[in-house]
């Protein structure tokens, strides 16, 4: 086992825990991905930089410049 299916096996376990606390995470986010051949991990990650970087560009043209 290497190391991408390694921490894909942990994302896939932590989804499905959301999903037994009643969180759709994988009826509603990973099945309909996967089902059509998309790996749901990567676009997760790719979500999660895009907020982050969203977040970077709003907080970063609310903050004062000095010129």
């Amino acid at each position: 086992m290497g190391f991408f299916d390694s921490i894909d096996d942990g994302y896939h376990s932590f989804m499905e825990g959301l999903e037994e606390k009643g969180v759709p995470a994988v009826t509603s986010f990973v099945e309909p991905l996967e089902s059509n051949g998309i790996p749901s991990l990567p676009i997760l990650l790719l979500l999660a930089a895009a907020l982050v970087i969203g977040a970077v560009l709003v907080v970063g043209g609310l903050l004062p410049t000095d010129n």
